[in-house]
């Protein structure tokens, strides 16, 4: 009975994924990362469209440039995450529907109260920009005109850093991505030091691409129906939802605070479990005063603890 449960088993695992695509990816948290919980929020959602099609989900993280080029290949059957070109129409089958939206917005230091109306009023801020980023048709359209002043950094993360320090005036980016990087790479502190403009630069919808061939063809109308599926599911947004930028903690010195608060709050249970039998066992020869004034002191410290660091006050 043991044995034909095991091969059961075994063959109902087999059978749970009919298929598998490989899929190229890249670094570009919260969306896309090798490093994140089902590798970010738009790689979780390709993951379940395609599951509920029965097929499963193999990634290949890359460089983007080196990504799309890949996907190319017969080796890889497409890739995550990007916008609509004329160029990529010619090689590639777009998903019906974008898996997200983005918002490009400009960050700036709160002191400064930027504000913008027009590309026109840019001329007079220095901006940084993160090498091979594109900002959209209009704003790239003032950059080959070089009408605007702007400072070229190799990463999202420096041009951040140039903004604290006033090198720079304004800086655009996706406002998810920029939310992430701040929870994750710098202080309270310094967030409370900047703001982001209502108004946004460009809006962005990016989507699934997988190169134009039979087998693609076929998988790509089973991603469509599977991400339909998954869009009427109430819990649709919760796959977005868990992934806020401000659950994202990856700083060292915070996992290792919030751990040692978890600890003062276990520690604090088990405490009051032990104390409450202790005082209820424990024979103090009647003596009701010494019993009930030990009891209070052990009851204040331990609330005044537990409080204080749930709080965040320690």
């Amino acid at each position: 009975m043991i044995k034909f449960i095991f091969v059961f088993s075994f063959f109902l695992n087999l059978s749970i994924y009919s298929q598998t695509i490989n899929l190229t990816n890249g670094e570009w948290p919260p969306y896309f990362s090798q490093n994140m919980k089902n590798y970010g929020i738009a790689s979780n959602i390709i993951t379940k469209a395609f599951e509920n099609e029965n097929i499963k989900v193999n990634y290949g993280f890359f460089p983007w440039k080196r990504s799309i080029e890949l996907a190319k290949s017969t080796k890889w059957n497409g890739t995550v995450g990007w916008t609509k070109t004329l160029g990529r129409q010619d090689d590639f089958y777009y998903s019906e529907e974008p898996i997200f939206k983005g918002k490009l917005v400009f960050f700036s230091l709160k002191s400064e109260s930027f504000n913008w109306n027009s590309f026109d009023d840019l001329k007079k801020f220095n901006i940084g920009l993160t090498n091979g980023y594109s900002y959209g048709n209009i704003f790239d359209f003032y950059l080959d005109n070089k009408t605007l002043n702007i400072e070229i950094a190799n990463e999202d993360i420096l041009n951040f850093k140039k903004l604290f320090s006033k090198r720079i005036d304004i800086f655009p980016i996706d406002l998810e991505v920029g939310m992430y990087i701040l929870n994750n790479y710098f202080t309270q502190t310094e967030r409370n030091l900047l703001t982001y403009h209502s108004k946004s630069i460009d809006e962005r919808s990016y989507y699934l691409l997988l190169s134009k061939n039979p087998q693609n063809k076929i998988f790509m109308n089973k991603f469509n129906q599977g991400y339909k599926t998954l869009k009427e599911n109430k819990n649709f947004n919760v796959l977005t939802d868990n992934y806020k930028s401000y659950l994202f903690i990856r700083n060292s010195s915070l996992i290792k605070d919030l751990t040692f608060r978890w600890f003062i709050i276990i520690f604090y249970k088990k405490i009051d479990l032990f104390r409450s039998t202790f005082f209820y066992w424990y024979n103090f020869d009647n003596s009701s005063e010494t019993f009930s004034l030990t009891k209070s002191y052990w009851t204040l410290f331990f609330t005044v603890l537990y409080s204080a660091f749930t709080n965040g006050e320690c």
